[in-house]
């Protein structure tokens, strides 16, 4: 189910605004010309969904493999594209290549790991160059419900350093690059110790002068409707960027989860959660970057992690399977026409 003509390709209002906006790809897009000219038509930049975590990059602890990432750097740099690295260091074992788990723990497993870690954000760093203008540094990096520092890799074998010396690493790497902390900030009081957490940490790098630039905001939401809470992620926002960070929307979409008979209340209702995260998000100059994770419901990754319990596709993007707008995409344009204008994008 369509919404109509689109009031304005998103790229084009989000930069009226001073935002850069687009969409995560892989290489499912690059192989389908339909999905090319989408992405062209709608994204002034771009990020690679998985191609370059360590799980793609690294599949042995020698053997690397850029082909994934290549391609998609030289279809951002052949159309002019503003691109996104996702991820350096992203701390859960089960995000890691398995032959990494032979690192071990204790002080022989320290220096391993932190040079491993090290040895990496040079190489991918100096890989792609200035092709990348903004990086994830790390990613995920708190349990939710304690706002403690989560177990992992890096966590357990470096110690809770791992942030700092990842962060150190990747401004002597890509010195020229916005480097951002991306977690999944939920638009919701459920959890405020997650937010208490990223709060103290973004305190306390600010404080040592860790060169850290801004806090990524990934936004998947609508898992928790009805726990959605505008005071408190308003005053989330406002403490993040009172201590001099910028903000981005780094991989936004929506669950769709609502139990309702028809595709097109369901549309409704992720329209709707899209346009209230969006309307008080935007509404800080100090965001200018905005990218959905996939323009399409095609690619969703949602269908594999998180599927409907009556068996329907998920609807989570702006446009559907057969890559047409959907309500949530009239809702995007909307947000995006509502939000006060700011100085324009720079990576």
């Amino acid at each position: 189910m369509g919404c109509g003509q689109p009031p304005g390709h998103l790229k084009d209002l989000a930069k009226r605004k001073g935002i850069l906006f687009g969409g995560a790809i892989g290489p499912e897009e690059l192989s389908d010309s339909t999905a090319r000219d989408l992405v062209l038509r709608e994204s002034a930049a771009i990020t690679p969904r998985n191609a370059l975590k360590w799980r793609t990059l690294r599949r042995s602890r020698h053997d690397w493999s850029f082909a994934e990432g290549d391609a998609i750097a030289q279809f951002a740099q052949t159309n002019d594209l503003k691109m996104r690295g996702h991820v350096l260091v992203w701390n859960p074992i089960e995000n890691m290549p398995d032959w990494a788990v032979d690192v071990p723990h204790g002080a022989a497993g320290r220096v391993e790991a932190q040079s491993l870690m090290e040895t990496h954000i040079e190489r991918v760093c100096a890989h792609y160059g200035d092709r990348i203008a903004s990086w994830d540094v790390v990613n995920e990096a708190f349990e939710p419900y304690s706002g403690d520092l989560a177990p992992g890799f890096f966590k357990d074998r470096i110690g809770p350093e791992y942030i700092e010396l990842a962060f150190h690493k990747a401004r002597e790497a890509a010195p020229h690059a916005q480097l951002v902390y991306n977690d999944y900030m939920r638009w919701s009081d459920k959890y405020p110790n997650h937010h208490k957490g990223v709060l103290k940490l973004l305190e306390t790098l600010r404080k040592k002068n860790i060169p850290i630039d801004a806090l990524g905001i990934q936004g998947h939401i609508g898992k928790y409707s009805g726990t959605e809470n505008d005071a408190h992620w308003y005053g989330f926002l406002k403490e993040v960027t009172a201590m001099g960070y910028d903000l981005l929307i780094t991989e936004f979409d929506v669950r769709d989860f609502a139990r309702a008979p028809d595709i097109g209340s369901r549309d409704a209702n992720v329209a709707a959660l899209a346009k209230g995260f969006l309307d008080i998000t935007l509404s800080f100059p100090e965001l200018k970057q905005f990218i959905c994770w996939g323009l399409s419901d095609r690619w969703s990754w949602f269908r594999q992690s998180e599927p409907r319990e009556d068996g329907e596709l998920q609807r989570t993007a702006p446009y559907d399977i057969d890559l047409k707008p959907k309500p949530m995409y009239a809702a995007i344009a909307a947000a995006l026409m509502a939000a006060p204008s700011r100085d324009p994008a720079t990576i």
